[in-house]
């Protein structure tokens, strides 16, 4: 093989990986979901009583299928009323009582405007 065929040969693989590289990007993008980007309380802290718990997620939510709840170590829910999403439709908001110290799981329900459902939890402790 020349040194010519040679670099013909890997700058046609190069190309054609970038290529599938490209499709690869566009297709996550298409079908990107709404993780949790920030969470107040913040996943595995041990925080003073917090009087509600906010999550931020990547994309915008439909209020109508997206919830946030909150349970005790029991998995009895203790949030005080539903929870919201925001102004900027990708913030929830539920609030909660004065909670007494103990271990708490944060229940998160999304359905993006791409309409994809993705659900998820996590916990924090109240001292």
């Amino acid at each position: 093989m020349s040194f010519t065929s040679f670099r013909r040969f890997h700058g046609t693989r190069l190309g054609a990986s970038l290529s599938v590289l490209a499709l690869f990007m566009a297709s996550q993008a298409a079908f990107a979901h709404s993780h949790p980007v920030t969470m107040t309380p913040a996943a595995n802290a041990t925080v003073a009583p917090p009087a509600n718990v906010i999550i931020h997620f990547s994309e915008e939510l439909e209020p109508k299928f997206s919830k946030v709840t909150v349970a005790d170590a029991a998995g009895h829910p203790v949030n005080k009323g539903p929870s919201v999403v925001g102004a900027d439709a990708k913030t929830m908001t539920v609030p909660l009582p004065d909670l007494k110290p103990g271990v708490y799981t944060v229940n998160w329900v999304t359905v993006a405007t791409d309409s994809h459902r993705l659900t998820g939890k996590y916990k924090f402790t109240v001292k």
